[in-house]
């Protein structure tokens, strides 16, 4: 077969824990746009991104963990955990 090389994932999401917006970054993909997901699956909320970085606003759900899946223009995708937690 043919081997296959991993190369590590070159993505930032921050700030984490986070009281309102999160920045997704990658560093040589597009990122073509987030979802993000509760812990029950339900998606709640769509944000298309097309560039290396975008802004996303969490600040209207509440409080508790969330999946981001970070879809590229490649068609892959990443999924990363985030944490909605009050100010401090």
């Amino acid at each position: 077969g043919i081997p296959t090389v991993e190369f590590p994932v070159q993505i930032r999401v921050y700030p984490n824990p986070t009281s309102g917006s999160v920045v997704v970054q990658h560093e040589s993909a597009i990122i073509e746009r987030v979802t993000v997901t509760d812990l029950y699956g339900r998606t709640v909320a769509t944000v298309p991104v097309n560039d290396y970085t975008g802004a996303i606003d969490l600040s209207s759900l509440p409080n508790g963990l969330y999946l981001l899946k970070i879809g590229m223009e490649n068609g892959s995708a990443i999924t990363t955990k985030i944490i909605k937690s009050l100010k401090y």
